[in-house]
């Protein structure tokens, strides 16, 4: 008989305890597995075999490991496998795909990680429905779910903004900025219609070779929400490529859950995460001056869009919405057989 919730242990194995990724879709996410029962220890993903030495007690001692979103060697796969009671992969990236500044390429060598080992996995929690598709259409016997990447819950109310000029939003990291960087023509347009000042969130500033009129704001987990609720538009712009199609829109939650309508790139889940529910506008390459001239002349547009976001997310995208998916998971694999 499977041991109950309130003794079972979780070992997770993390991109980096400071990874955007691992705050996101883990650690927040302890208080609530914690208050369900679960104990758990958080280490980084070993890169030698010193640092495996170090995790393997926690590893042996786990009745569930966690990978999340590094992939694990044909070896490391072989025997996490051999090791873990239940093995779990976690990732809300295109992880069989080579990133380095940006610039996404094919990888056969992590294509054939990722393969190995969604076939020896429990269970791979997926950060959205295209990743998952690509999972069944590699590993069909993998069992699978989706969680979002969530957000903290929304407040009750929204103070009324009242920016002069208005605030058009982006956050994100360093890595991300050339996306931003790609529609500076169209930002130059589209204040030269209707007046703004963006406001980056950001570990660096943006390298516009034209565009002025924006505030650079090093990014701080404690004051992320705070500005993010005196944007009048977020702003998601994305290449169309393999990569950008794996996203999971976190940014367009973000800005979602403080009301603010979204006008991001038609990539991958945006237009069902953001657009079906009315929370922005979803656009091709060359539809960003309209659209933000669009939402930056029209208040009461902008406000329609914020509640729409605001509803989309309270309908299950706050972290105590994944933190349950996370624990019905858990106890359904502590209820199955080895």
């Amino acid at each position: 008989m499977p041991r109950s919730a309130s003794a079972s242990k979780i070992a997770f194995l993390i991109q980096g305890h400071t990874a955007p990724s691992t705050r996101v879709r883990i650690l927040n996410l302890l208080p609530f597995l914690h208050a369900a029962g679960f104990q758990t220890t958080e280490d980084g993903y070993p890169n030698s075999f010193r640092e495996w030495r170090s995790v393997a007690p926690n590893v042996a001692a786990a009745e569930i490991v966690v990978i999340q979103k590094r992939l694990p060697s044909l070896l490391e796969g072989f025997l996490l496998k051999l090791r873990s009671r239940r093995l779990v992969f976690d990732f809300d990236d295109s992880v069989w795909l080579r990133n380095r500044e940006g610039d996404a390429t094919p990888s056969n060598k992590l294509k054939r990680r990722f393969a190995h080992f969604m076939n020896r996995v429990n269970l791979a929690i997926c950060g959205n429905p295209i990743l998952e598709k690509h999972l069944r259409e590699t590993c069909s016997e993998t069992p699978s779910m989706v969680i979002p990447s969530a957000v903290p819950s929304p407040g009750s109310n929204f103070g009324k903004r009242i920016n002069s000029p208005l605030h058009v939003g982006w956050v994100g990291t360093a890595i991300n900025l050339p996306y931003l960087v790609a529609i500076e023509r169209a930002l130059i347009e589209a204040h030269g219609r209707v007046p703004f000042e963006l406001v980056v969130l950001c570990s660096a500033a943006p390298p516009f070779r034209e565009f002025r009129h924006f505030e650079f704001i090093p990014w701080s987990a404690e004051r992320e929400y705070d500005h993010i609720g005196n944007f009048d538009v977020g702003i998601m712009p994305l290449a169309d490529n393999e990569h950008s199609r794996g996203k999971c829109a976190y940014k367009a939650l973000q800005y979602m859950r403080c009301g603010v309508p979204v006008v991001a790139s038609d990539v991958g889940i945006n237009r069902e995460w953001i657009e079906k529910p009315g929370a922005g506008i979803v656009i091709a390459e060359d539809g960003w001056v309209e659209a933000l001239v669009a939402l930056l002349a029209n208040a009461e547009t902008r406000a329609r869009m914020g509640k729409c976001g605001l509803d989309a997310i309270r309908g299950g995208f706050r972290q105590e919405d994944a933190a349950g998916q996370y624990i019905r998971a858990f106890r359904g694999l502590l209820a199955e057989n080895r």
